[in-house]
């Protein structure tokens, strides 16, 4: 399965239509970001890293799920945001309770 296909299928959008701009539009991927927050993670983008991490009430993190992706020379903030997300999907996908 493509990322542009996992990321379909964690939005639930259409599966025989793959939109693929997600990592090179922020209005694409962003709504994926938001949907990640909206299970309980937090997720942190900076200039040089993306982190997504889950909170317990006291607002320390657990490690449940620790993803970071750095920024390096080659990489933009939309990149890096993106390789974190997909790395998020698999792990939520081996990791959910139906």
């Amino acid at each position: 399965m493509t990322n542009d296909k996992l990321i379909n299928n964690f939005m639930d959008k259409n599966k025989s239509i793959v939109f693929t701009s997600y990592s090179k539009d922020w209005n694409a991927l962003m709504p994926v970001v938001e949907k990640i927050e909206e299970l309980g993670f937090i997720v942190e983008i900076s200039k040089f890293t993306t982190e997504i991490d889950v909170l317990n009430e006291k607002l320390e993190i657990l490690n449940l799920v620790s993803i970071r992706e750095n920024n390096s020379e080659e990489s933009t903030k939309i990149k890096k945001t993106y390789r974190a997300v997909i790395k998020f999907i698999k792990w939520y996908n081996e990791n959910k309770k139906d």
